[in-house]
């Protein structure tokens, strides 16, 4: 991989982390006014899209057929990546501090690690295992069951 991609994609990973992560912050004011969680997200989805869908287009060239052709997998990712994932982050920060609800959250990499590891009977290696218990490990250090974290 070139050094600059390496970089681009670094920075990038960044800003996403960065964005999803003050995404709490925007929202909580709007929950303790007494907003859901699904409104919430449905609003944010819908703001998202509107934004994003000219930006689409262009780099689709105008052509929906690979959309089209793949609609299963884009239903699932709206359902379970955004709409899901947004709704019960949401409800998570209603009830916790926006700070825990995204350690938590972030933690989903050792979710990954284990049904790979369940689906391909493969045991992941050591580096891998060892930072999953460091990361669970240091979420557990940090994240209190009272909600102090």
């Amino acid at each position: 991989m070139e050094r600059r991609h390496l970089t681009t994609g670094l920075v990038l990973a960044v800003v996403a982390a960065a964005s999803f992560g003050l995404s709490g912050a925007f929202v909580k004011p709007l929950l303790e006014a007494g907003w859901s969680p699904v409104a919430a997200v449905a609003l944010r989805a819908l703001i998202g899209g509107l934004l994003l869908a000219p930006i689409a287009l262009v780099q689709l060239r105008g052509d929906l057929r690979p959309v089209i052709r793949a609609w299963r997998r884009v239903l699932g990712m709206a359902l379970v990546g955004v709409a899901g994932a947004q709704v019960m982050y949401f409800a998570a920060i209603e009830r916790i501090p926006v700070g825990t609800a995204i350690l938590i959250e972030f933690m989903a990499p050792l979710l990954l690690v284990a049904v790979a590891w369940a689906m391909t009977r493969r045991r992941p290696a050591v580096p891998v295992l060892l930072g999953s218990v460091a990361a669970a490990g240091g979420l557990a250090l940090v994240v209190s069951p009272s909600g102090g974290g």
